[in-house]
Order: C-alpha cells, then structure tokens, then sequence
C-alpha cells in the first residue's frame, strides 16, 4: 500500500500532529534517520504522522518529519550488512536484568547482571549498606573508646585548587574550616585555617599543637574527630594585619559586579572573614555598619587609599578595578583623605537593589549592580536576573520561546540601533499592564509560570513569562513608528487591529486591551519628516522617531533604554500614587509615580539614570 493509499484511506486522514519538544513525541514513532541508524535499518513506509520542532545542519529553524515504526519496512541492506547489524545487536545488552527498562546506551556488567544506571547506583548503596552492617560491631568499639577520651572537635575541609599563574607555578591551597563542639553539643569557638605549600606561608605549627586525630578503621570520607588543644591560640594571630599573601587565589573581575560582592568573593575564595579583609582597608576601627555586611543587600564604598590597598591586596591594578566595578568610580569614591569603609543596605526602590549573577555566565554567588534594571535576561538565554524580593534567578531552560525572543530582541536591535530597544522597553510595560489585568495571553503566560516552577509566586515570573509578546509588540510599534513618517494622516486604529488580528484578540482593537497602547500613541505623536541629514534608515535617523521621554542608553544590549510608559510594576496602574513635588503629576513623565526627569523639576538627575520600574 503506497502512502497516497493510506492517506486517502477513509478514516486514516488524520492530519499530522505537531510537537514542540522531542520529549512529547510517542515512543512508537521516529524520523527518517533515526530508523536508518537502527541496528536493523528500516525506512518509513506509511505517511507522515507527526512533525516536531528542530533545527537543520546551519541551526536554522525546521519540522523534522516523524513516522510510525510498527507501518516501516526493512531497507534492502545487503546479506553483509544484515550480518554486521547482526553482530552489533548480539554482542550488546540493553535490557537491564533488574528493572527491564530497555536503554539507549549499552549496558555495563556488574556480578553477572547488566543493570541501568539507577540500578547500579542502588545496588552500590546496598552493596555499601552490607559492608557496613559487617562492621557493626567493630565500629561501635571504636566509637566507645572514643566518646570516653572527653571533649571533641568535629574538623570539615573543602579543596579549593587555586588556578596556576604561569608553567612553573603549582602553587595549591587548602581552605580548612574548623568548629569545635564540647561534649555538650554547644559550640566554643569557631576558627578558619588556611594550609598552603611553600610558596605562601604555611599553617603554623602552634595551631596543631595538642591535637590528636582519631582516624576509624576504614575511614568515614573526609570528617575527623579531635580532642582541642589545652592552650588558646594566640591572640596575636587573630589580629596580624592581612597581606597580599594571605590572598593567593585571585578571583575574576566581573563587570557591572558590586564592591561588597567583589569583596566577599575574594574573602571567601582565601577562607579569610570579610570583615578581616574590611578592617585591612580602613585606618582605625572598623565601623558597625560594616561589620554584618552581605553582598546581596549591602554595598560597600571605599575611599582613594582604601582603592590602592585592595589593588595591592589583590594585585589588581586600580583602572582595572574602577573599569570592571561601578562603585568604584572617581565620582562614588568616599570623599575621606584617609582609608576608610563605609557600607549602606541598598534602597528599596524599583530598580536599586543588586542582581544575582547567572551562574552560568559569570560565578555562582555574584551580585551586579542594578543601575536601574529590576530585571533582564543574561546574555546566555537560560536565565533571567531579578533584583525584586531579595533578588532571584529565573531558568528560563523548559521555555526556548524565550531565548528565541532574546534573539529577536537583538535583531531589532541591530536593525535599526537603540530605538529598538525602546520599543521593547514600551512593549514590555504595556505586556506586564496586560498580565496584571489578565488580558491577551492570559492562559498562555500561566502555562510558562507552571513551567518555570513558579506556580506559587508568578509574580516574579511575570516580567519573564511576557517577554515573547513584548518582542512581537514592539516589531508591531516598530512598523506603525516608520509608517507615520510616510503617512501624516496614518489611523491609529487601524494599526491597533493590525495588532489586534496578530495576537488574535479583537479587544486590542475597541476593548480594554487598547488601554495602555491608547497611552502609548499619545505619548509617540507624528514627528513630521526628518532632516535631510538624518534618513530613516540611519538608526540616528530612527532614534529622532521617540518622543523626548525615551533618553539615549549608555550602554549597548537588551533593556538598556528607559520606556516612555513610567507605571510601575507592582503599584496601581490606573491611578497615580504618589504625587511629583515639581509638576503635581501633570507632566506625562510623572502621571503614575514621580519622576527624575520631570521637565520641571529644577535639578534634573542623569537622563540615563533608572530609578523606576521601566525596564
């Protein structure tokens, strides 16, 4: 039967089903390769029962085509082949003996049983629970002996290897980290020890001094139990000033990363407390403030002479520091003569507080600053940044929708320069207007918040889970800006049920959903032609296009530029709530909340500056 038979076959006209991931294609279906690679090659023959979405030999978007396994048919392979697959098929196993599951990859023996992977790590921990009940016994005369020799000390160590400097330098660190505990479970003292090889200074020998390891028999991994010493350790110690010696590992330069996180990495990196290495770069006592300092609500600022002893400490150099760190910045240094560390919790207002780094990207435990950004995607595409509630990162991997509009985004970016992303930045306030009043793709933004795993706080997914429909609005915002140029009399109207028939809601057109688009147009009026010396193809040109509410970003990449729509996500939409001491709300800048840039406000702060939620 041919497959134009089948697909005529009363009853078997079934169109082909569509799939977005390979996850949701039934087990009984493959592609065309995939039969070919059999051990026993086969080739489709019935119709095309499904597609899913793929991508080709370039990465280019494409629907690979899928068939019914049990409707293939045996290729014509040669007696060689056959025997050859033969041959491949016998000397594999990839049934597991235990759990049946038929794997993709071959099976390992382990006694005599080819087990999958979960099997083999079961039976490992019973193989390891057999050898411990064997040594039942012998262990609890050990531990007996023990718990009678009095006080002890449970001793944990981390590895650290620090990375080498040049071809001849192995130089490696061990940070130790010791607690010790009475008997009476209540802890005395708690020390951080550092041992390292000859080319730094060594763990001391006075701090081991009356200190006897009792190992067990067969070893418990890498915990040890102690008796204390006698004697105190030295004060002395606890208070020698730091040097760049007690600093070995130099931790990258991240850039855009604020000074407490720059500073609490290095700490932590060299096992030295941070308020050890605060006290290293100020004159005197350290202040209160700076003593409970932690990089995801503090921020740190440091005075000229505090700069060069951490560029010494570091061996950094103090342009490099001042290029890769805003808080250190000629103009954010403390205005003190001396050395001197002062540290501030960060403000509370939309867009102040830090963001947690991708760890990804940059290293797990980073903070950047906010600059006015309450959100944005990495520049990987599989986290989002946000600084809301303490700060928090959104995997954005079970959603490709959203890296695939992060590649759009920089498209329209590239295509016609920073008035494309301020066509995003407005798109996104007018899609997040949309979420708050579940409006458009309602059901849709809830599916990829289920996704996400943020079924319980969508909330903060929502700046992520809407930024699809920011990035096809603002293509739609791109298209009505160029075409009022050419038409003087274009209608607005028409443009909105253009959107309208794109997102397949008629009341983008005449309903509440055109309420926030309504604001958008009225704040974009007709600029009339441009200037000769600036055509609409120049992204100068495209840039003269944005009312004077949009201010030119310093900065290059995905939401860098201010939106014109100044609500703010999280507060009432429809109301103002708080009233501008320059203009009383009346200029469009501060109809919701007051403003930096309000027109009449007498001493403007930075155009570029964000302080509010329009990213």
């Amino acid at each position: 039967m041919t497959e134009q038979q089948l697909t005529q076959e009363p009853g078997r006209g079934v169109e082909p089903v569509r799939y977005a991931r390979w996850n949701q294609v039934p087990w009984s279906w493959a592609s065309r390769t995939q039969m070919a690679r059999a051990d026993l090659p086969r080739e489709p023959g019935g119709p095309v029962r499904g597609y899913v979405a793929g991508r080709d030999f370039r990465e280019r978007e494409t629907e690979v085509a899928l068939y019914d396994v049990a409707e293939s048919r045996p290729t014509r392979a040669s007696g060689g082949q056959l025997a050859a697959a033969e041959a491949r098929r016998t000397a594999t196993v990839r049934v597991c003996t235990d759990c049946g599951a038929n794997c993709q990859l071959p099976l390992q023996e382990r006694q005599g049983r080819y087990l999958c992977p979960m099997c083999w790590r079961i039976a490992t921990v019973v193989d390891y629970q057999i050898e411990l009940r064997e040594r039942r016994a012998e262990n609890a005369a050990w531990a007996r002996d023990l718990l009678g020799a009095g006080p002890l000390a449970i001793i944990w160590v981390d590895l650290l290897e620090a990375e080498p400097s040049g071809p001849q330098d192995c130089t490696r660190s061990v940070q130790h980290g010791q607690g010790c505990v009475h008997d009476s479970l209540k802890q005395l003292r708690r020390t951080v020890l550092q041992f390292t090889d000859g080319r730094s200074h060594p763990f001391p020998a006075s701090e081991c001094s009356g200190l006897h390891v009792h190992r067990p028999q067969g070893g418990y991994g890498n915990v040890r139990l102690m008796t204390p010493r006698t004697t105190p350790a030295d004060p002395a110690r606890k208070n020698k000033p730091l040097t760049a010696a007690d600093l070995p590992i130099r931790v990258p330069v991240i850039h855009g990363e604020t000074t407490a996180s720059y500073l609490a990495r290095t700490a932590a990196a060299n096992a030295v407390e941070l308020p050890r290495l605060l006290r290293a770069l100020h004159k005197g006592r350290l202040p209160a403030s700076a003593a409970q300092v932690h990089p995801g609500t503090h921020e740190v600022t440091l005075t000229a002479e505090s700069l060069a002893r951490l560029a010494d400490l570091t061996g950094r150099q103090e342009d490099q520091l001042r290029r890769a760190l805003p808080g250190l910045a000629l103009e954010r240094l403390h205005p003190l003569p001396a050395a001197a560390v002062r540290a501030r919790p960060w403000p509370q207002t939309p867009g102040e507080p830090p963001l947690p780094a991708c760890p990804l990207c940059l290293e797990d435990g980073a903070w950047l600053a906010g600059a006015g950004h309450r959100w944005r995607p990495c520049a990987c595409g599989r986290r989002w940044e946000c600084g809301d509630d303490g700060g928090y990162l959104i995997d954005t991997t079970p959603l490709p929708e959203l890296s695939r509009a992060l590649a759009d985004h920089r498209a329209l970016n590239h295509r016609v320069g920073p008035a494309g992303d301020a066509l995003v930045a407005d798109a996104h306030q007018v899609t997040l207007w949309w979420w708050v009043n579940r409006q458009v793709a309602h059901e849709t933004w809830r599916e990829r918040e289920d996704k996400l795993g943020f079924g319980r706080h969508r909330r903060r997914a929502a700046p992520a889970v809407v930024y699809p429909e920011a990035v096809r609005l603002a293509q739609l915002m791109n298209a009505w800006e160029s075409a009022r140029t050419a038409v003087s009399n274009a209608d607005p109207g028409t443009w909105l049920t253009a959107v309208a028939k794109e997102f397949d809601v008629p009341g983008i057109a005449d309903g509440r959903e055109a309420q926030p688009l309504w604001t958008w147009i009225e704040l974009h009026p007709p600029l009339g032609e441009l200037p000769a010396e600036k055509p609409l193809k120049t992204t100068e040109g495209r840039w003269e296009l944005l009312p004077a509410l949009h201010h030119r970003p310093e900065d290059r990449g995905p939401f860098q530029t201010r939106s014109c729509l100044r609500w703010v996500y999280g507060l009432p939409l429809t109301s103002t709530t708080e009233l501008c001491p320059h203009c009383g709300g009346r200029e469009p800048s501060c109809l919701w909340v007051p403003a930096d840039d309000c027109p009449q406000n007498p001493f403007p702060a930075s155009r570029n500056t964000q302080t509010d939620s329009a990213r």
